[in-house]
């Protein structure tokens, strides 16, 4: 809501409502404490100047727990404006389970300040169908002079759906008094209730609202097919929004659509046959009605038409392949826009379209740049079908328009291992001026894997410069797979770059390449204390690839210092998975660490080991009473994915269904079902 992303900029920087802060004062009912702050102390740091203090305090209250709501209603009442803001929100984020505050809330809506009434309807908007008494007050509030409350208020009524019909008339007004293409998105959560009001406003004078209530009558698909006759008038509407915005209803609406559509196919006019085209093109639930009128209208004699029937078909992807003839054919049209629609629906079919490879092949020799590129992005779309054209698209290097040259690269990447005959033009690629072509250039290198490694020497001398390729030609290495050992020292060298990019990109490609990366484990080692977060989870994924024993070094890392380190460590043994299951003692002990974002990493990576992480279940179990719900929370998981053989852990997790956080909940229900679904399919085997 855009309410909601203003009013947490305003909480991040601290800016006050009003003339001027009031002091800040704390609920008085028993306080909930998180993470060793009382909830009063969390909403003082909501209100900090200091982006570091206020954006933890905003995490940690959009994410409370049903024991923080009597306090946060208490709160609701508070002299400071910030603090009924913030409290607002704090409940709008729980959710349903907030429903108790619902009545605290609604008094809001008539608060002296903008803001806190806008906060107010959004929260309430968030309780869903839950809100529905609020309904009355909510719908009082479109009528609000307030710029954000009343487009806040008409939000929450669609949110708490068909029990806010009798709000539609105001929803309405509002529409048309702020010309707001959105409030039709709105209606659709009120259901079909809308529709005669929404039809109403297509005969309107105004151009913006007739095309507002297309789009709601569209928001509510095939409910709305009795408002079809009247959209399908609205397609010869003199204003093209407003055609669009009933093309797209109409396609919403579905196949049901299609006789009303059809109907203007045999009009004199052009530009009603052009405007039934797109429509047809937007029906997507069932696109194959409206394929024969489509092919069709191929054969119109008016250009425009036949490339609006070439796009519709176009966004039916290989639901189109009857059009194949149709579409081969327009390849040959004096017309460049209906060749170019032609081109694109082609490639959109995808392999389907291989009968049409020579006859695209033959396009890449037309004399519009743009006619090259689409027939060059088709052929790619195609993929290893498209393998007879590899030799003209390798002849489009030539072509003096970089966005060919790139088009033509990509595609030989998408054709992937058959278009090994392009290697040595690939090669040469790489020295293109253009940025773009270049990096298109090593990338289908890659795709074309080992059978490019001819290209292995250039691509290594690029690593060597400082240039923009060194990413793209450390992943075609890597993608190239152990043939590419002789990288190797270059691409040590680059884990100590200055480029984040880089270095990724380095760690990646040796751990492509494999065990024949060995003499990069030290290196690599290094390279998970890294500074920046992935290059840490590659590097670690690329030490369980080429030496799974090599694992062994995280266990050092979980005892670092830096708390960082120790999670990225974990974290990392959870993507190397049963190979590091050797790490398991030191992953339980981790369970125990004092900073809470490790101790929920260790029990993931255990999750992640399954059942050789069975040696952890009682720790697991243990970790289930901590007092932070997402620890509880991945305790929980990590249990489910260990399996049957946690077993054992089935009673404690029964206590959990009940927990008051319904993440906790869902993840022990999760847990339960997993660990059931194992000891059936384990009991089946046996017999």
């Amino acid at each position: 809501m855009r309410f909601l992303g203003s009013l947490l900029a305003l909480v991040l920087v601290g800016v006050c409502c009003g003339a001027g802060r009031e002091p800040v004062s704390t609920p008085k009912a028993k306080e909930p404490t998180y993470d060793g702050k009382t909830l009063g102390e969390w909403v003082a740091r909501s209100h900090s100047d200091s982006v570091e203090v206020s954006r933890p305090a905003n995490l940690v209250l959009g994410h409370l727990d049903p024991t923080a709501i009597p306090a946060l209603i208490e709160l609701l009442t508070d002299a400071d404006t910030n603090n009924r803001i913030t409290a607002a929100w704090a409940l709008g984020q729980m959710g349903p389970q907030a429903r108790t505050a619902a009545s605290a809330i609604t008094k809001l809506l008539k608060d002296k300040d903008g803001l806190v009434r806008g906060a107010a309807a959004s929260a309430l908007g968030r309780f869903g169908p839950d809100a529905r008494e609020a309904v009355p007050a909510l719908t009082e509030l479109l009528k609000d002079t307030d710029p954000v409350a009343p487009r806040e208020a008409a939000e929450a009524l669609g949110e708490i759906g068909p029990e806010a019909k009798t709000a539609i008339p105001a929803i309405i007004e509002l529409l048309k008094d702020a010309q707001d293409w959105e409030i039709g998105h709105i209606v659709r959560g009120i259901g079909p209730a809308a529709i005669p009001s929404l039809a109403s406003l297509l005969k309107d004078r105004n151009g913006e609202i007739r095309a507002a209530g297309a789009v709601g009558l569209g928001e509510l698909g095939p409910d709305a097919v009795a408002a079809i006759p009247a959209l399908a008038e609205l397609l010869g509407d003199k204003d093209e929004p407003v055609r669009d915005a009933a093309s797209r209803a109409l396609g919403n609406i579905g196949p049901a659509s299609i006789p009303a559509i059809g109907a203007l196919l045999g009009s004199t006019h052009w530009q009603d046959r052009q405007a039934a085209a797109m429509a047809l093109g937007n029906v997507r639930s069932d696109p194959k009605p409206a394929i024969p009128a489509l092919v069709g209208l191929l054969n119109d004699k008016e250009g425009r038409v036949r490339a609006a029937a070439a796009s519709a078909l176009s966004q039916m992807g290989p639901e189109a392949r009857a059009a194949l003839p149709g579409l081969t054919g327009l390849l040959q049209d004096k017309n460049w826009r209906v060749q170019e629609a032609a081109t694109e629906a082609l490639g959109h079919i995808g392999p389907e379209a291989r009968t049409a490879v020579r006859a695209l092949a033959d396009l890449l020799r037309e004399e519009n740049s743009q006619v090259r590129q689409t027939g060059a992005w088709a052929l790619g779309h195609i993929g290893p079908e498209a393998r007879a054209a590899v030799p003209s698209l390798a002849e489009l290097f030539k072509d003096k328009d970089w966005r060919v040259r790139e088009a033509a690269a990509s595609a030989l990447g998408q054709i992937g291992p058959e278009a090994r005959a392009a290697v040595p033009a690939l090669t040469e690629v790489l020295k293109d001026g253009n940025s773009l072509v270049g990096e298109a250039a090593a990338e289908a290198l890659g795709k074309i894997g080992p059978d490019a490694k001819a290209a292995i020497p250039v691509l290594t001398k690029l690593l060597k410069q400082s240039g923009y390729l060194r990413p793209n030609a450390a992943r075609a290495l890597g993608k190239i797979g152990p043939e590419a050992r002789t990288a190797v020292p270059v691409l040590t060298e680059l884990l100590r770059g200055e480029s984040d990019p880089v270095r990724e990109a380095a760690a990646g490609a040796m751990g492509r390449i494999g065990p024949d990366a060995s003499s990069a484990l030290p290196a690599l080692t290094e390279s998970l204390t890294d500074a920046h977060p992935s290059v840490r989870r590659i590097a670690a994924e690329a030490i369980g690839k080429i030496s799974p024993p090599g694992v062994a070094v995280f266990t050092r890392l979980l005892k670092d210092e830096n708390w960082r380190n120790r999670r990225a460590a974990a974290t990392a043994l959870g993507k190397i998975g049963r190979a590091a299951k050797a790490c398991v003692p030191a992953l339980t002990e981790s369970l125990k660490d004092e900073a809470e974002a490790v101790g929920c990493a260790a029990a993931e990576a255990l999750g992640q080991m399954g059942p050789d992480a069975k040696t952890a279940i009682p720790a697991l179990v243990e970790l289930l009473g901590d007092k932070r719900w997402p620890t509880r929370e991945a305790a929980a998981s990590a249990l489910g994915n260990i399996g049957s053989e946690a077993k054992t852990a089935v009673p404690a997790l029964m206590e959990f269904l009940t927990d008051g956080n319904e993440r906790v909940r869902k993840a022990a229900a999760e847990a339960l079902e997993k660990i059931k679904k194992e000891m059936k399919q384990g009991s089946g085997t046996s017999k």
